[in-house]
């Protein structure tokens, strides 16, 4: 009996044990799915973290891909317009070097007419004596005007007097006709 009882102690302990190790295990899983669950989730955001930046790179890339297309295209343009600007400042200093030829010929053919010079200043003198003429026929002119302007004055001033005069002729032969009425009146009546 004493043996059985050894048994059942050792039994039950060995279950108690057994119970402890089943329950600490399952506390490691869960503790280990509670581990993998949040390591899931942290890969998961790690994952789209990096999907945000891997796609937030490219259109980096692509913005840069573009502005340097842009880029190169305006030094392209830059480099033809400085191409060109070179080609006309020597264009432009060919024909420089032309204008100063013709100015130094210019030069000596007016060291060679100095007759010319002479010439000129008769011109200017004769201008000088036609502007005074000008001027003189200019105030003639406003004399003549002013002149115009009096006798056209008197002109209408004649012509209301003509007018008055008329009007005053008009009433002299009604007045006449009134004092000739009774005269003819009185014809009717003398044989």
């Amino acid at each position: 009996m004493g043996h059985s009882r050894k048994n059942n102690e050792g039994d039950d302990q060995f279950w108690e044990l057994m119970q402890h190790a089943c329950d600490t295990m399952n506390r490691i899983d869960r503790h280990i799915d509670e581990h993998n669950a949040a390591g899931l989730k942290r890969r998961q955001f790690t994952n789209l973290l990096i999907k945000g930046i891997t796609i937030f790179l490219a259109i980096l890339a692509v913005i840069n891909l573009y502005l340097l297309v842009n880029l190169d295209q305006s030094m392209r343009e830059i480099v033809h317009s400085m191409d060109t600007m070179t080609e006309e400042f020597a264009s432009v200093s060919g024909h420089m070097v032309k204008v100063t030829e013709h100015t130094s010929n210019i030069g000596q053919h007016m060291d060679q007419m100095p007759s010319i010079t002479q010439s000129m200043s008769g011109i200017n003198v004769e201008m000088g004596a036609m502007d005074r003429s000008v001027g003189t026929i200019g105030r003639d002119m406003a004399t003549v005007n002013a002149d115009l302007g009096s006798i056209d004055y008197s002109m209408a001033e004649m012509d209301q007097r003509m007018y008055q005069i008329n009007h005053d002729v008009s009433a002299i032969r009604l007045d006449m006709n009134r004092i000739s009425k009774p005269a003819r009146w009185m014809n009717n009546f003398l044989p």
